[in-house]
């Protein structure tokens, strides 16, 4: 068994990871944008970017307010607002991944 805690800690690291992923797509679709001067890429990297700060705050956020496990009504997430962002922002970005590679090909 695990000493109490570590779970809370993993998830913290998970959502650091997952923060600093999206600002590094944020920055790659800015050099993008900033290379082939489109503005609507432009838009895309600061979407990227806001999300980055959202879920960077939002997990350090969710880190200092979450309740112990051994506290009555623990659940491991309390709502799916943040993994649904999460999903949502990533879907985005996939979208204009694959736009821009088949833009890349004609």
């Amino acid at each position: 068994m695990s000493p109490p805690g570590l779970q809370q800690e993993r998830t913290t690291l998970a959502w650091r990871r997952s923060s600093l992923s999206f600002a590094i797509v944020a920055l790659l679709v800015a050099r993008v944008a900033l290379l082939d001067d489109a503005p609507v890429l432009g838009a895309v990297s600061l979407l990227a970017g806001g999300a980055s700060l959202g879920v960077a705050v939002l997990g350090v956020r969710g880190r200092w307010t979450m309740p112990s496990p051994a506290e009555p009504g623990y659940t491991v997430l309390r709502n799916g607002t943040l993994p649904l962002a999460v999903t949502a922002v990533a879907v985005v970005l996939c979208v204009v991944v694959a736009l821009l590679a088949v833009r890349a090909t004609t």
